[in-house]
């Protein structure tokens, strides 16, 4: 049978692991959050450009070609559904790390080392488990958000070589 001070290690460890992985899951929520705003930035600024050199391509056409105008809006309809994409997957922030400190405090002030260190490490796994999901979620949605960049890029530069194979 294990010792008291073996059971107090066993659980410091196990907290420790705990603490690990949870601080993991934060940093991969600042990853993600840094991967969807430089997409939202490089995109926003893509499509930008896009908008007023395309449209102004388009306008000075005695005709319009409608397969150009075709690869034109359904490349920018796709980089600004990857925009919409990005903000969706930025968006996501819904879960709780801790509880009140207060109640924190008051509950567990009293009790023994090693049953307040399970407690805790409890809690956080629950944290820990919700944290992977949302930002599972996350990245699945600024992964959507890339594949439609890539999309809506060869789409535009189809365009381009349209333009200049009729021009």
């Amino acid at each position: 049978m294990a010792s008291d001070q073996e059971e107090k290690e066993r659980d410091q460890l196990i907290f420790e692991l705990i603490k690990r992985r949870l601080d993991g899951e934060w940093q991969r929520l600042r990853d993600l959050d840094d991967k969807a705003s430089n997409l939202i930035g490089f995109v926003s600024v893509a499509t930008g450009v896009l908008l007023g050199t395309g449209m102004l391509g388009l306008v000075t056409l005695d005709t319009i070609n409608p397969l150009a105008a075709f690869f034109f809006f359904a490349g920018t309809g796709l980089l600004i559904t990857s925009i919409i994409f990005s903000l969706y997957g930025f968006k996501i922030r819904d879960w709780h790390d801790a509880r009140d400190v207060n109640y924190l405090v008051q509950e567990y002030k009293s009790k023994p080392y090693t049953q307040v260190l399970r407690r805790v490490a409890g809690e956080m796994k629950k944290v820990v488990v919700e944290m992977e999901i949302k930002l599972n979620e996350k990245a699945h949605y600024i992964s959507i958000a890339w594949y439609l960049l890539i999309a809506g890029l060869i789409l535009v530069f189809i365009f381009v070589l349209i333009m200049v194979n009729s021009g």
